[in-house]
């Protein structure tokens, strides 16, 4: 299960910028920094039972400009949305929301 946080805008920012290569593996930096404090603050809201479901939260690459978190359990998606007998603990969402603000941050900072 993963949750996913789009940054829109990227495509103007580039199109008014310079395309150097430069430019872009700057803002993969930013958005690798961003997955892994996402994954970071999942591990920390994510709910604790034998400790699977935290140590699964994982960041990986899928290519440039694109980075998954995810958990590696077949019940991790029922933890974050919930079922009618629990309630969603929503630890991906929050962490995605939290940290969204500062990618856009960072990546609006780095070209000023």
């Amino acid at each position: 299960m993963s949750i996913s946080v789009k940054v829109t805008g990227l495509n103007s920012l580039f199109k008014t910028l310079d395309k150097k290569e430069k430019n872009i593996d700057d803002v993969d930096k930013i958005l690798k920094n961003g997955a892994f404090r996402i994954e970071r603050d999942a591990k920390i809201k994510a709910p604790v039972d034998s400790g699977t479901l935290r140590a699964s939260i994982n960041t990986q690459r899928i290519k440039k400009l694109k980075w998954k978190v995810a958990d590696g359990v077949n019940y991790g998606i029922w933890n974050e949305i919930g079922t009618r007998f629990i309630v969603g603990k929503h630890f991906l969402q929050k962490a995605a929301i939290k940290n969204a603000k500062w990618i856009k941050t960072q990546i609006a900072n780095s070209y000023k």
